[in-house]
C-alpha cells in the first residue's frame, strides 16, 4: 500500500472511526491537542473578548453622552444668540430701521462700516 492509498483510505474511514471508536478518538485528540486550544482555554479567551467589547461599548457610550451634552450646550447658546437678534437693538430703534421677518436690515450698517474702513 502506497502513502497515497493509505491517505485516501484514512480520509474515507477516519470520520466513522472517530464516531464509533473511543480509543481512536482519544488517540487523535491527544495527538492534535498541542495544536489547538482546549474548551476551557477557548471559553476563557471568548469571555475576555466579550469583556473587552463591553468595556469599549461603555467607554463609547460615555463619549456619546458627553458629545450630546456639548451639542445641547451649543444649541442653547445658538438659541440665546438668535433671541438677541430678534430683539430690536437701541441703534436700530434710533435710526428708524425696521425689523424684517429674517432679522434686521443690515445693508445700511454694512455700508457705514465699509465707509469707515476706507482711507
Amino acid at each position: 500500500m502506497t502513502d497515497a492509498d493509505f491517505k485516501a483510505q484514512l480520509k474515507q474511514q477516519l470520520p466513522d472511526l472517530l464516531r464509533q471508536d473511543d480509543e481512536i478518538r482519544g488517540l487523535v485528540l491527544h495527538t492534535v491537542e498541542q495544536y489547538f486550544a482546549n474548551r476551557q482555554e477557548t471559553e476563557s479567551r471568548f469571555d475576555q473578548v466579550l469583556a473587552e467589547l463591553r468595556r469599549d461599548r461603555e467607554a463609547q457610550m460615555i463619549k456619546w453622552q458627553e458629545q450630546s451634552r456639548k451639542w445641547d450646550e451649543n444649541d442653547r447658546k445658538w438659541e440665546e444668540h438668535n433671541c438677541k437678534w430678534d430683539e430690536p437693538s437701541p441703534i436700530w430703534i434710533a435710526s428708524g430701521r425696521s425689523k424684517t421677518a429674517n432679522g434686521m436690515k443690515m445693508v445700511g450698517v454694512r455700508m457705514k462700516f465699509w465707509r469707515t474702513l476706507r482711507p
